[in-house]
């Protein structure tokens, strides 16, 4: 109902917007007798009536885009495949037994955190959310650890960023206006940049599909 009730006035605007600038243009070239004042009048009013509701498009995806390039991406301090030469008889019991649980889950500081314990393997993955706007334009962070929780050691981190306006999203059903600015929902850096593929993956498998393979090393 929210989102009708945004949309539909929405589509309304720029319906009117567009017969704006038709009938500028008309009324430019009755005047001046010039066709190329009448079509910068006629662009001049589409621009500044879209610009009223799209003007942070631009600057939203330029600032994800600059944040995924600057300080993204996926750092592998050591691979599982490195680990279990490591640690053979650790690696022996994780296959012995199987299991994990959700340590913690909570919002602090509009900063959605998880722990995951792996008693079996001696790990820890982390991940933390922003839920509120951390960065310029909408932009927020993500970022995902996976630590050797006895020797201490970080094993992998990924950075990544993503816009949108509001603190909810239309696929968990928004409760906000701001997350029906479509336009300014960019994802993660990885589906939204293809070419920075090489910063988002090692050996072509994200920072998920490596910590997917480890959980399932004790799946029974």
């Amino acid at each position: 109902m929210l989102g009708l009730m945004i949309i539909i006035p929405l589509l309304i605007y720029l319906y009117f917007v567009c017969r704006w600038s038709k009938s500028g243009y008309r009324s430019a070239l009755d005047r001046w007798k010039n066709p190329l004042l009448a079509r910068l009048l006629s662009g001049l009013i589409l621009l500044g009536g879209f610009g009223v509701v799209f003007w942070d498009a631009i600057p939203t995806w330029y600032t994800h885009y600059k944040l995924c390039e600057t300080e993204g991406g996926l750092k592998v301090h050591k691979t599982p495949q490195q680990w279990m030469i490591e640690n053979p008889e650790r690696y022996r019991k994780v296959l012995e037994n199987a299991g994990y649980h959700v340590d913690a889950r909570h919002i602090n500081n509009g900063i959605y955190e998880t722990t995951i314990i792996y008693p079996a393997y001696g790990f820890r993955r982390e991940y933390t959310r922003s839920i509120e706007r951390g960065y310029a334009f909408h932009n927020r962070i993500q970022i995902n650890r996976l630590y050797d929780d006895i020797s201490g050691q970080l094993m992998l981190e990924n950075i990544d960023f993503y816009g949108g306006s509001g603190n909810s999203s239309l696929a968990s059903g928004a409760n906000d206006l701001g997350a029906y600015k479509f336009w300014t929902h960019t994802g993660s850096c990885e589906a939204a940049y293809p070419e920075m593929e090489d910063k988002y993956y090692y050996h072509g498998l994200s920072f998920d599909r490596i910590y997917s393979a480890i959980a399932k090393w004790n799946k029974k």
